[in-house]
């Protein structure tokens, strides 16, 4: 873990983030904050971590909290379903890519940011979520299942899921 995050802070530097396009986005893009429809996206709530950020940052937590692949149905209500861990399913990042695109492009630099921004946001999540457990749990909240989605990762070949 310790070599994931060293290689996560090498490759993705601030430079790279300050330079992302900007507009406002969620912050807290989970299935518990999307309210469906038969299959049509007909509300959007608890905005306060709404900012001006990069884009990619809702894109990122759209690709594991929507269209990542977990052992059982996310309970928004509950933080350790909400977090639970997950494995990329390219076939469905590639979907849900695609309707992203149907709305707004991507630059080049935010495909070159947006594995890594996944990491980021998916240790970001974990470490978040900790304080919603109590003190006691918290290390073992955030280390279960962490480093299973950050390997898997590695694996996936960018071609399969980005155009």
């Amino acid at each position: 873990l310790e070599a994931r995050i060293a290689a996560l802070e090498a490759g993705y530097p601030d430079s790279l983030y300050d330079a992302l396009p900007r507009l406002v986005v969620h912050g807290d893009y989970h299935p518990g904050n999307v309210l469906v429809d038969r299959d049509r996206v007909c509300g959007i709530y608890d905005l306060d971590w709404a900012t001006l950020q990069p884009r990619v940052l809702d894109l990122a937590d759209g690709l594991f909290l929507f269209a990542g692949r977990r052992r059982s149905r996310i309970d928004p209500a509950d933080i350790v379903s909400l977090t639970q861990s997950w494995e990329p399913d390219p076939p469905r990042w590639r979907r849900f890519v695609d309707a992203y695109l149907e709305e707004e492009s991507v630059s080049d630099d935010e495909w070159e940011a947006l594995l890594p921004t996944v990491r980021a946001r998916w240790l970001f999540c974990r470490i978040g979520g900790s304080v919603k457990v109590a003190p006691e749990r918290r290390a073992a909240f955030v280390a279960d299942g962490l480093a299973a989605p950050l390997r898997a990762l590695e694996r996936i070949p960018e071609a399969a899921w980005r155009l």
